[in-house]
């Protein structure tokens, strides 16, 4: 009897600098374009870090990486100290044409993943994409149309802003302090005001008739 498993692909997510320019690229490219880009393993998350473009040779249907500026790109990044194990995201663009992957796109998909686990994206003008999580270890498993979430980044100055007027705008609810109307077969909490007054059951629910005013 075959047991049944299942795969439970973590969250990706993409720092909003790093899909942005991501984007960029294939939008700035009238042909086909692609490289390489770090994933790193953080919890229950794959962050892709950074990406890069290389030297290549491109047409409207097919991308070549120059595999000297390769071999000079993880020289480089091995002289430097950095861990090699963290280049397993590879991109690349359709251009105009649809996102669905090639046979020339599965097989390279196929050969980086021999070693280990690669996320394989593929995009194109109409800003139309892919995610694909990829592994030959300790079998082949493919999970293709993979979700992410871009992370929004914010600069600091609008934060100190927002949690400024935050501070002066936004109070705490409190039950002396709020009230529930019915407003449009909605239920809406506001501020009431500092008055003391007494408020039946009947009006906690729904307001007063004159609560709201044409």
């Amino acid at each position: 009897m075959h047991k049944a498993f299942t795969v439970e692909m973590p969250n990706v997510h993409f720092p909003e600098r790093v899909w942005k320019r991501l984007l960029a690229y294939i939008d700035r490219c009238p042909m086909e374009v692609g490289g390489i880009g770090t994933v790193e393993h953080v919890g229950d998350m794959l962050i892709v870090s950074e990406i890069f473009l290389l030297a290549q040779n491109v047409s409207p249907s097919i991308m070549l990486l120059d595999p000297e500026a390769v071999q000079r790109f993880l020289e480089k990044w091995d002289a430097d100290g950095k861990d090699t194990t963290l280049l397993r995201f590879f991109w690349h663009s359709h251009a105009t044409s649809s996102t669905e992957w090639s046979q020339m796109d599965y097989d390279s998909m196929e050969l980086l993943s021999r070693n280990n686990w690669t996320l394989s994206f593929v995009g194109n003008h109409r800003h139309e994409w892919q995610l694909r999580f990829m592994t030959q270890q300790p079998f082949p498993i493919a999970i293709d149309h993979v979700p992410c979430l871009v992370v929004p980044e914010f600069d600091p100055a609008l934060m100190k802003d927002i949690e400024e007027e935050v501070r002066m705008k936004v109070r705490p609810i409190t039950r002396e302090r709020s009230r529930v109307f019915r407003w449009g077969g909605r239920l809406l909490n506001i501020f009431a005001d500092d008055r003391p007054r007494r408020t039946s059951d009947h009006e906690r629910q729904f307001g007063r008739d004159d609560d709201f005013t044409d």
